[in-house]
């Protein structure tokens, strides 16, 4: 069932509240549009409240420029593949923020990605969720070589799987995110890497004591991972607003800000615990954005 939330939020005060208070600001670029109507999709919700205050801090940054706006927000469990065909449609949502794609096929050229990692390579950096019986398996495993006999599970068109199966490891990808986790008590498959930014509160929503799982300790994957805001190609002025308000805010520090508000605690965890960690090549990433290593954090091996 599709959950709508308006959010009436124009041009206002307190982007880390969420709450922007109305504004009569005008620019230029109201001639166009008298209010910009964004349609956003909250794909992850570990990574929501985040990722929707960034893109709140990027339109305040703009305010000058571009006119007022109003944002409604669907909650729903798209599916990464409807979720493409959706945002490259531009009626149901017109953005949502995602890890990169290859420019590939039809949908992908009428989808625009802001160059701007808006995680700074944080989601590249994977816990693997496992069974607790598991536990003194995956205690064994140090290199990707050791990896290689353990079936990963993944979502249907999740993009992770073309970087798992580059590396030589195995992956089942089928089902919607919402079912991987009863899958892998299942035994469908060994473990579910999800990101650090997510998979604590991710096993907790889908009750992971109750389904006997739990986080492999002291191991961890890395891949460069951008997640950028993905926005449709036909709304050429949202993304080319998103685009200069992510560069403002870069500037001038407070994207840096907003970030180390929400990560810079885990950011500190990574960088003090030992952890083994497995860095894998990512084939489909064009542009470097500087995450090939995992510098983030001094856990590179």
């Amino acid at each position: 069932m599709r959950i709508w939330r308006k959010l009436h939020l124009l041009l206002g005060a307190s982007v880390w509240l969420l709450t922007l208070a109305a504004s009569g600001v005008q620019g230029s670029a109201t001639q166009e549009v008298d209010v910009m109507q964004i349609r956003y999709w909250n794909g992850t919700a570990a990574r929501d409240s985040y990722e929707l205050a960034l893109l709140l801090l990027a339109l305040d940054k703009t305010a000058a420029d571009y006119p007022p706006f109003n944002i409604t927000r669907l909650e729903a469990d798209l599916g990464s593949d409807r979720a493409r065909h959706e945002l490259a449609r531009g009626e149901l949502i017109n953005i949502y923020a995602a890890p990169y794609r290859a420019r590939v096929g039809e949908v992908e050229t009428q989808i625009v990605q802001v160059p701007n990692p808006l995680l700074k390579g944080l989601l590249g950096y994977r816990n693997l969720i496992i069974r607790e019986k598991d536990l003194a398996r995956f205690e064994q495993i140090s290199n990707k070589e050791e990896l290689k006999p353990i079936l990963i599970g993944q979502g249907r068109s999740w993009p992770d799987v073309a970087i798992y199966r580059h590396n030589g490891l195995q992956v089942m990808d089928e089902g919607l995110f919402s079912n991987l986790f009863a899958m892998l008590s299942l035994g469908r498959f060994d473990c579910l890497p999800l990101g650090v930014v997510e998979a604590k509160a991710t096993l907790a929503a889908f009750d992971g004591d109750k389904l006997d799982l739990t986080i492999a300790p002291d191991l961890l994957l890395y891949y460069p991972w951008p997640v950028l805001f993905q926005i449709s190609g036909k709304h050429p002025l949202l993304a080319e607003r998103v685009t200069k308000g992510l560069a403002l805010a870069a500037k001038d520090g407070s994207f840096d800000a907003l970030f180390d508000h929400y990560y810079g605690e885990l950011v500190e965890q990574l960088r003090e615990q030992e952890s083994k960690m497995i860095v894998l090549e990512n084939p489909t990433l064009k542009e470097k954005m500087g995450l090939q290593e995992p510098q983030l954090t001094a856990l590179g091996l």
